[in-house]
């Protein structure tokens, strides 16, 4: 497997996106502050700072998720700039999933509880290749394991973080009683889909040309 058919690359742009940064953290931080405001420093408040900075988290995820895909079927300045910088805007979402664990965390220290073992290790699974792939998105880490190595560990950790939020979306979308209305988790299911298809799409359409 080629880098280029992961979807990943070796050689992003060089000049680093600051403002993209900076921005995600001042976003990650204010949903935080917006939702400690309305709901106060208790369990609903840092329940749904972790659930809305799963949100953005989900959002960026899918820029380099889609990067590549975007640009193959419209090659505008928008989507170039997308693959060009996708190692970074895989560490933005690195970012804000880390804003979004801290705030998970918090709500489970303030009701007492621990996470059930499908959630350690499907959630923590997840962490752990967010926390890999950030840590070797660079390329220095491209050369020491190696072009073909170094794809396949983040070609397997984008499926895997897609899975986790497409279980988890879908997971709540079919309970009896869902937090939130359900068509907010069906949406997000289906951009979930959709995101995927795309991909497979792109991947066919390359073998038959």
């Amino acid at each position: 497997m080629t880098l280029e058919a992961s979807g990943l690359s070796a050689s992003p742009s060089r000049r680093i996106p600051w403002p993209l940064f900076i921005a995600v953290a001042v976003a990650s931080t204010g949903i935080v502050l917006v939702c400690l405001s309305q709901w106060g420093v208790t369990d609903q408040g840092w329940l749904h700072a972790s659930r809305y900075t799963a949100r953005l988290a989900f959002l960026l995820f899918l820029a380099p998720f889609l990067a590549s895909s975007l640009v193959y079927w419209w090659p505008t300045p928008a989507t170039r700039w997308l693959r060009a910088k996708r190692r970074y805007l895989g560490l933005s979402f690195a970012l804000a999933h880390g804003v979004h664990f801290i705030a998970l965390v918090m709500f489970n220290i303030t009701i007492g509880e621990t996470p059930d073992i499908v959630t350690i290790i499907g959630g923590g699974g997840a962490y752990l290749m967010i926390l890999l792939m950030a840590l070797t998105s660079n390329d220095w880490s491209v050369r020491t394991l190696g072009p073909k190595a170094w794809g396949w560990l983040h070609w397997l950790g984008l499926y895997d973080i897609w899975f986790v939020f497409t279980f988890t979306y879908f997971g709540r979308f079919t309970q009896d009683q869902p937090q939130e209305p359900r068509i907010i988790y069906i949406t997000l299911f289906a951009i979930a889909l959709a995101a995927l298809g795309l991909r497979i799409a792109t991947r066919l359409s390359k073998r038959r040309a």
